[in-house]
């Protein structure tokens, strides 16, 4: 009995966000949709019940939204989930404005272009960037690298 009442006094202190909060008027009429005449005689009780389960239930989600946000992406990922988390833990822990910006706008090209119905939308120019990165990505040779580097950075701020 005393674990109970200490989840119950436990329930009662968690902060719930304000958007995701239940609504007083919403239980009531949760309550009497379910139990109708009931309620007169179950009393307020139900209503206590019903948004400590709530709070509950809103700690857990929160916990294990936390926990997958924490978990660490395999070394090697070879599925396509394995891949999808691993690309999601490395933006989450990615700090930079610029780099999350870059970010979103070469998965936009990628799924534009990959995408047979979206695959018109794709310029020229971006399907060019896609072929440079791609070769980019696969470039292991620092002087290479150093060189596409050099001649990128001059072509950009000439043009």
């Amino acid at each position: 009995m005393s674990e109970t009442v200490s989840l119950l006094e436990k329930a009662k202190e968690i902060s719930i966000n304000p958007r995701y909060e239940l609504d007083i008027d919403l239980v009531c009429q949760m309550v009497d949709q379910t139990l109708g005449s009931w309620i007169n005689v179950i009393g307020s009780q139900v209503l206590d019940l019903i948004r400590i389960a709530f709070s509950i239930g809103y700690q857990r989600g929160e916990r294990a939204r936390q926990a997958e946000y924490n978990r660490k992406p395999q070394e090697d990922p070879k599925t396509r989930n394995e891949i999808r988390q691993a690309i999601t833990y490395n933006i989450n822990h990615t700090k930079n404005s610029d780099v999350l910006r870059n970010l979103l706008k070469l998965a936009d090209i990628l799924k534009r272009k990959h995408n047979d119905k979206e695959c018109q939308a794709i310029t020229e120019a971006e399907k060019y960037k896609v072929y440079i990165m791609n070769d980019v990505l696969h470039c292991d040779n620092t002087e290479y690298l150093i060189q596409i580097r050099t001649v990128a950075n001059t072509l950009v701020q000439e043009g």
